[in-house]
């Protein structure tokens, strides 16, 4: 019987990597701005995301499309 490993490889990660990281200017700090625009990935920053609710609560990102708040990836790729 094999066993496996079930932690992704370095390839799964990439792979997982959103496309597109938007995000409101006004909902990250400078230091995570730079994190976020030095990331391996196509960023597109914004004055608003007509996000209004969600940004007064948390902070967020939009990853391809979708509306991530508190989420592992999130945390990753603003820099916490």
């Amino acid at each position: 019987m094999a066993v496996t490993d079930d932690a992704p490889s370095e390839e799964d990660e990439r792979d997982a990597r959103p496309r597109l990281v938007e995000y409101c200017l006004a909902n990250v700090t400078p230091s995570q701005r730079a994190r976020l625009d030095d990331a391996d990935v196509r960023t597109r920053s914004v004055g608003c995301l007509d996000r209004c609710g969600t940004c007064h609560r948390s902070q967020f990102l939009v990853l391809d499309g979708t509306v991530v708040v508190d989420d592992e990836r999130v945390r990753r790729l603003a820099g916490e």
